[in-house]
């Protein structure tokens, strides 16, 4: 059965994930162990402060490949970037720019935004972006203030387009409790379509997904999985696909 991860840190010495090349390989191994085979790695492009070349992200994904298949892991590595959000991106999307969609399907891309605020531009670059063929996912917007306050604001994004992805320690009980209430009433209110790890070590930050889905079974059912792990495949190979519509929120939600 394929499983993907969409969003991770695994790629070593190009942001705050490993810094070697042998602390990627244990992070090869975690996933696996997480029934995990195939994983797009995102590492950060933070305009102005944090710009690797796509030709560098190949070359490592190209190398940990290889040394997978010399091994026999039943792993597959792919290339993507989780992309602070800027004014330009849909800009420098069209143009290229060393920007990455999600395993090169130039559809699909791994936007972040602050954790709290949310930029007024938001709106208007997704709209942009999807004018220009491009689908926004939203990394881990549980953790943003400004959504937390205001569900409906996130769920207006969703309405207009917007896939939102959550992190699987998001809803682990032991994760920040303000986060994971909120990540909790997310799932409740139909508004999460992805989680990925947002893995960046083994220790504090591992993969962790074959865990959060059974908890996920335990809490809302074996469907829902089923509808996140099949939507993360969908992200892979570059395919669109229907969501659960959003449940509005009638009045702000009592996380607290």
């Amino acid at each position: 059965m394929m499983k993907v991860d969409i969003h991770n840190h695994i790629l070593w010495n190009i942001d705050d994930g490993p810094k070697e090349i042998s602390e990627t390989i244990e992070m090869v191994k975690n996933a696996v162990a997480q029934g995990i085979t195939h994983v797009i790695a995102t590492p950060h492009y933070k305009k102005g402060i944090l710009e690797c070349e796509f030709s560098v992200i190949l070359d490592m994904v190209n190398k940990v490949n290889q040394l997978l298949q010399n091994e026999n892991i039943p792993l597959s590595i792919s290339a993507g970037m989780e992309i602070q959000l800027y004014r330009e991106l849909s800009e420098d999307l069209v143009k290229g720019n060393s920007l990455f969609t999600l395993n090169g399907n130039n559809k699909f891309v791994l936007v972040e935004l602050p954790n709290s605020y949310i930029p007024t531009y938001t709106e208007q670059v997704f709209f942009e972006m999807q004018l220009n063929g491009f689908i926004p996912i939203l990394a881990h917007p549980e953790r943003n203030m400004e959504f937390i306050r205001d569900p409906n604001k996130l769920i207006n994004l969703v309405q207009k387009g917007t896939l939102v992805q959550i992190s699987a320690r998001s809803l682990l009980p032991k994760h920040n409790r303000k986060i994971a209430n909120f990540a909790h009433q997310m799932m409740k209110h139909r508004i999460a379509h992805l989680v990925s790890s947002d893995a960046h070590d083994t220790n504090n930050r591992p993969f962790l997904l074959n865990d959060v889905y059974t908890s996920i079974t335990k809490k809302y059912g074996k469907s829902y999985t089923s509808y996140l792990t099949k939507n993360a495949t969908h992200v892979f190979f570059g395919e669109e696909f229907s969501i659960h519509p959003p449940i509005p929120v009638k009045k702000f939600l009592n996380l607290f």
